[in-house]
């Protein structure tokens, strides 16, 4: 078996000491969804007992798109301008993002750590 994601979704608090942590992982492409007991103690929390396989999660679908036609001079102008923002974010230019923000309002960006190409 091999691991290719796994997160903590939530945990189900149900008493002072006892919870269960929800964990879905996919595991060889699929997921899986998981509830592991635990205990506080007062030397840290332990598994309480084996975990149990839960359900997988329903999939969630997108709401339609709406229907009518999209106004092509905005979205023009629109996809003119999001190269150049996604840039200046990219590369934390400051003076760059300030004019894309609303007045008031800082940006710093990602300081260079992406690059975007």
């Amino acid at each position: 078996m091999t691991l290719q994601s796994e997160q903590v979704p939530g945990i189900t608090v149900q008493d002072r000491q006892h919870a269960v942590v929800t964990l879905l992982a996919t595991v060889n492409g699929q997921l899986m969804e998981l509830g592991v007991p635990i205990i506080a103690l007062a030397s840290g929390v332990v598994v309480a007992g084996e975990p149990a396989w839960l359900p997988v999660p329903q999939q969630v679908s997108p709401p339609p798109q709406p229907i009518g036609a999209s106004d092509p001079i905005p979205q023009g102008e629109l996809m003119n301008e999001l190269p150049a923002f996604f840039a200046a974010y990219a590369n934390g230019d400051s003076a760059e993002l300030s004019s894309f923000a609303a007045r008031g309002v800082s940006l710093t960006g990602l300081g260079g750590a992406v690059a975007c190409d």
